[in-house]
């Protein structure tokens, strides 16, 4: 499985967990079915994320 990543509101560079610490409540997450039958259908979510001290 191939997993292409894209960023929009922040560089890609940026660890996620920096990034998820200082910026984000929620986020978004499509994966594409680039080779289904037709085509396929695109699946999504938004993933809540919720820190816990450790």
């Amino acid at each position: 499985m191939h997993i292409y990543v894209e960023s929009y509101d922040f560089p890609l560079t940026v660890t996620l967990e920096r990034v998820i610490k200082q910026q984000i409540a929620r986020f978004c997450v499509r994966l594409k079915d680039l080779y289904g039958p037709k085509g396929g259908h695109d699946k999504q979510c938004t993933v809540a994320v919720q820190m816990r001290g450790g």
